[in-house]
């Protein structure tokens, strides 16, 4: 064989494992971090606003 030259299932099962896979296991890591990252804005909005109220109603009973 002069030129070695593979088959177009393999080129394809290499291009999946080399970038496809990645890829992918890279974007479901972002994914986590970019939910864990709103669902801790999220806790930290509740907390304020659970703050605002409690010192509504504090400011209230001394009035």
């Amino acid at each position: 064989m002069a030129g070695s030259t593979q088959r177009p299932r393999v080129v394809a099962l290499k291009l999946i494992l080399t970038v496809l896979v990645p890829a992918l296991v890279l974007a479901v890591l972002l994914g986590k971090s970019v939910s864990s990252t709103a669902g801790e804005q999220a806790r930290l909005q509740a907390q304020r606003h659970a703050d605002l109220a409690a010192r509504a109603l504090g400011e209230r009973r001394l009035a």
